[in-house]
């Protein structure tokens, strides 16, 4: 009985962290075929939450796989944490720079590009997690 819910908790988990990578090639689709600045941050606003909600459903399915572990953590646990930690500060430095770039357009193109290495590397660790 135990077995069964392990494996069933375990499939949640994985079928939930397999939405990352989806969210992070639409931020980047959003990135490279932005018209205007405004239409790129309504955009990109409107993904910050989901991408948020992502994290914490990780972060709290994780706890709970790790609980039926009985805190047993392993090199692999470290790296799941590592890349939830990169990809929640991320954002929050993303949004922080944001409200700088909009003054000026050197800033706004050089935030655009900060960006696309953010979701870039964010959905290389995403897929690193799945090998």
């Amino acid at each position: 009985m135990t077995g069964l819910a392990w494996q069933n908790a375990l499939s949640f988990h994985v079928f939930l962290m397999a939405l990352g990578p989806v969210l992070f090639v639409l931020n980047l689709a959003f990135l490279w075929l932005a018209k205007n600045y405004a239409s790129l941050n309504k955009k990109l606003y409107l993904m910050m939450p989901m991408v948020f909600m992502w994290g914490a459903m990780a972060f709290f399915s994780g706890v709970f796989l790790l609980a039926m572990q009985h805190f047993n953590f392993s090199w692999r646990v470290g790296f799941m944490g590592l890349v939830l930690c990169v990809v929640c500060g991320g954002e929050v430095l993303r949004v922080r720079k944001l409200k700088i770039a909009r003054t000026k357009e050197p800033l706004m193109l050089a935030y655009i590009k900060w960006c696309k290495g953010l979701y870039g590397l964010n959905l290389l660790l995403c897929l690193l997690l799945f090998l």
